[in-house]
């Protein structure tokens, strides 16, 4: 449900490619910090948001995101033209601090919620999911004094029974230095946060990985970043991301193990807008998403094609502002 609300409204605003911002690729943030990363909308002063999908020209879906005077989402209601669908509600302290998200479907309470616990800091100590009345899933979080995650706990009850425990070291500058996963009390991977010498072979035993990220600055002011993962014996796997000289994303490729191109994004922007996402495979493309803007700045349509050329679907956006 959040990567859709990510993607639905993610242009709405400036374009602003976040998730690998901070030079590596696998971070860890509690819930209540992220939910909402996609969810501001600063002086437009929204309160209401509904999002109408069409297939051949009919509604087809319809999304309904509420938002309190804090920007902060509290209601998403979703149906389709049987009147089937879902709602869930974001409760909060003092309109910024998330305290517990519950779903209902077809208006019956399906005994999920989500419960969040937080240290004087307004840090996350525990995220816990309740399925039927029971513990399914609970997340603790130890939090270090200059405010780092230094230790993750994962117990499962249901289904899968099983637990993790993640430790966490750091660098000065607070980037990460090593992740180490354990299962059962016994140490399943490895993560090193740290780049070779060019040309020196990588040496990692088989539950080792080794992450390293290059940032590049062009005369322009564009730059891009790499980031590659030895994984063991495996090979390496490689991300590159470039960024135009306002900082905003302008492609995302993403490598194979063999080195080859698996998938390439590429975004384009009119007025430091995102009007078009472009997804390519190998030697072809996928699929486009187009979105179009109303004179407040705010997305107004949009509408995707498919690799054939096929428009799949469109969809349109209406606004309700606080006075």
């Amino acid at each position: 449900m959040i990567c859709m609300m990510a993607f639905g409204l993610r242009a709405q605003i400036n374009y602003s490619y976040t998730t690998y911002q901070n030079s590596e690729s696998r971070r860890y943030f509690s819930k209540p910090e992220s939910v909402n990363k996609y969810r501001k909308f600063n002086d437009a002063r929204v309160k209401e948001v509904t999002q109408t999908y069409f297939r051949k020209e009919k509604p087809s879906f319809i999304i309904n995101y509420k938002y309190n005077l804090s920007s902060r989402i509290y209601e998403i209601d979703s149906k389709d033209m049987k009147n089937k669908g879902s709602s869930t509600f974001f409760n909060y302290q003092n309109d910024t601090l998330l305290l517990s998200i519950y779903q209902t479907r077809k208006g019956k309470d399906t005994s999920t919620a989500e419960l969040f616990s937080y240290n004087s800091n307004n840090k996350c100590t525990e995220e816990l999911e309740v399925r039927n009345g029971q513990t399914y899933h609970l997340c603790k979080y130890e939090w270090s004094e200059n405010g780092l995650v230094k230790r993750i706990e994962n117990t499962y009850t249901k289904h899968r029974k099983w637990n993790s425990i993640t430790e966490i070291d750091y660098f000065d500058d607070k980037t990460t230095k090593e992740e180490r996963i354990f299962k059962k009390g016994k140490l399943k991977h490895k993560y090193i946060y740290a780049c070779s010498p060019v040309g020196e072979k990588v040496q990692l035993d088989k539950e080792e990985s080794k992450v390293c990220t290059i940032k590049n600055k062009n005369d322009d002011g564009s730059f891009y970043y790499i980031y590659e993962t030895t994984e063991g014996k495996k090979g390496i796997r490689r991300n590159i991301q470039k960024f135009n000289p306002d900082s905003m994303l302008i492609s995302y490729e993403i490598y194979d193990l063999e080195g080859g191109l698996k998938f390439k994004y590429e975004y384009h922007y009119e007025n430091k807008k995102l009007v078009r996402e472009d997804l390519f495979g190998v030697n072809k493309r996928y699929s486009s998403a187009n979105f179009m803007y109303g004179n407040d700045n705010l997305l107004s349509a949009g509408y995707t094609i498919n690799k054939r050329g096929k428009k799949t679907r469109d969809y349109k956006y209406t606004y309700t502002k606080y006075e």
